[in-house]
């Protein structure tokens, strides 16, 4: 891990309890106090769920139609929804690509693989900051989590691509990654017998050749939905009208904190639709502009100064298999991230000697402040908990 817990911890801890230091980038990376990820799932940090209720009132306005819930904020173009049945793939296509995705002969080095940075037991994320790829080389980016990869638009942190087969070349061929060719690809096909085996009966007479191969490898991923959640089934019981099951599915602080979600924290504003992400980019302040992990984000593609800082809108589902969070991986903390945007997310000063003509990033006008009670607090986390 290229950059420590602890310091990762202490970064967001100051956010935590310096409001002023949502002002400066560099107020981020001198504090030496230190947040536990354990406190994350440990009631000693949080008001004890068993204390937190929810009213009456409140459970019958979401003992409803969806569409009679209480209302979101006019800024929400969805509100939140369960995950979708998953489709139908080639299971002979999904086989090859399972393979491919495990082999790290494909890698230059012969010990990477698609699944060393995308593990199938943490959600397949990677639990390091950035993940390691040949000769013990650092990304930039934490690796997302591939789970419902297939009802994503775009791809990548910053958009790059958005078709699973296109983007496969980019792993494959990145220098601080797997650093092949997709010459070298095919040549352990031919190599290796499982994986020859496994081509013959996906695609039989055919000559082995990387597009194919890639197709293979956006059919497995397209088997990679995450199993319902206590949110997904509480929809569902809510969507046959089955109420009573409906009440039994989600306990008094985890319906509170669905609606202080819905509600006053504003997260369905960007966290909606299946995934919990808009699938659209915004700048969350997270830039580091002019220091030490800056990270600009789609503007490194576009050029264009009004995309500095933005990144796609990460999705919420899995979030206790996920962490760290964040496109760079510093924050393991999911009250200190709450915390955060209840000051209306990170607001770096310009640098003072920055040239007046030089475009400086600016976080987005949808992050507003937001109070939360200690019980809302701790329910909208039980919430985040079950997504």
């Amino acid at each position: 891990m290229s950059f420590k817990k602890s310091t990762r911890a202490s970064m967001l801890c100051f956010i935590l309890l310096n409001t002023s230091s949502l002002l400066s980038t560099s107020s981020l990376l001198s504090t030496s106090s230190l947040l536990s990820t354990s406190s994350l799932l440990s009631t000693s940090s949080l008001l004890s769920t068993s204390n937190v209720q929810a009213d009456s009132a409140l459970w019958l306005s979401y003992l409803t139609p969806p569409e009679k819930w209480p209302q979101k904020p006019a800024l929400a173009k969805q509100d939140i929804l369960p995950l979708p049945n998953a489709i139908k793939v080639d299971n002979g296509l999904a086989e090859l690509g399972r393979r491919l995705f495990h082999a790290p002969s494909l890698s230059k080095t012969g010990d990477i693989s698609c699944a060393s940075c995308h593990r199938p037991s943490v959600g397949f994320s990677d639990p390091i900051q950035v993940s390691v790829g040949i000769n013990g080389r650092k990304g930039h980016r934490n690796s997302p989590s591939l789970l419902n990869v297939d009802l994503w638009d775009v791809l990548f942190w910053d958009g790059r691509a958005t078709e699973l087969h296109i983007q496969a070349t980019d792993p494959l061929t990145h220098p601080l990654e797997m650093g092949a060719t997709p010459k070298h690809a095919v040549e352990q096909v031919h190599k290796l017998f499982a994986l020859s085996q496994a081509w013959q009966k996906a695609y039989p007479n055919k000559k082995v050749n990387w597009p194919d191969m890639a197709l293979a490898l956006a059919e497995f991923q397209k088997t990679l939905r995450g199993p319902d959640t206590v949110f997904d089934l509480f929809y569902r019981y809510i969507e046959n009208q089955d109420y009573a099951k409906a009440k039994t599915t989600l306990n008094d602080a985890q319906l509170l904190g669905m609606h202080v979600y819905r509600t006053k924290a504003g997260c369905v504003n960007c966290h909606h639709g299946e995934l919990f992400s808009d699938q659209e980019f915004h700048n969350t302040g997270l830039h580091y502009f002019g220091r030490r992990f800056e990270d600009l984000g789609t503007y490194e593609l576009t050029n264009n100064p009004a995309d500095m800082g933005k990144f796609r809108t990460p999705m919420l589902r899995h979030l206790t298999q996920t962490s760290p969070w964040m496109h760079n991986g510093l924050f393991d903390d999911l009250t200190g991230i709450v915390r955060m945007y209840s000051h209306g997310g990170a607001r770096p000063r310009r640098p003072k000697d920055l040239d007046s003509m030089l475009a400086f990033p600016i976080t987005s006008d949808i992050l507003v402040p937001f109070k939360l009670s200690k019980e809302e607090e701790s329910a909208l986390l039980e919430f985040l908990k079950i997504l």
